[in-house]
């Protein structure tokens, strides 16, 4: 589903039909509290704070100098989100917010991004593997000068040696 077809998604689990139509409706409203957009995307106010701090969210004030958070500002954390569950610096999302691009083509570029640079470090971890399995297979390891290092004795020797000690005192 879209980012932009979203004002807020469906929570997760309601605790009664009644409860969960009548936060829907309030959610749809023009504008909601931090308190109400932190528990329905399921995340701190601090966390909310946070991503205002580094001028990634706008919110207005309420007469009580509360923060209200309207429509356009809940799509812009739910797109920050989806970036920072797989990674995304707040550098980076900052920078791609600011480029007045459309959402779903930054959260799509975000997901494309992260999922090469993964495949890059798969890559490097799967090198690093095949070069350590033949040495892993040999009883003693070889330094990287070339010299033969003594492998650690195992848990059942040092049990053996536990045990004749008790046996012998």
């Amino acid at each position: 589903m879209a980012v932009s077809e979203l004002i807020m998604p469906t929570p997760t689990a309601p605790p009664t039909a009644q409860r969960a139509q009548s936060r829907q409706v309030k959610l749809r409203a023009t504008t909601v509290s931090i308190s109400e957009v932190a528990e329905h995307f399921q995340v701190t106010r601090r966390a909310i704070r946070h991503y205002e701090t580094h001028g990634l969210l706008c919110s207005t004030r309420d007469g009580r100098n509360g923060r209200m958070f309207d429509a356009d500002s809940r799509l812009r954390l739910q797109a920050i989100l989806r970036l920072r569950s797989i990674g995304v610096p707040i550098r980076e999302i900052a920078i791609a917010l600011q480029s007045g691009r459309d959402l779903d083509l930054i959260v799509q570029e975000g997901f494309e991004a992260r999922l090469a640079a993964l495949e890059e470090e798969r890559a490097r971890i799967e090198s690093t593997l095949r070069s350590l399995g033949p040495r892993r297979e040999r009883r003693g390891a070889t330094s990287f000068t070339g010299r033969t290092v003594r492998a650690p004795p195992s848990a059942g020797l040092a049990e053996a040696v536990d045990s004749l000690a008790q046996t012998a005192g």
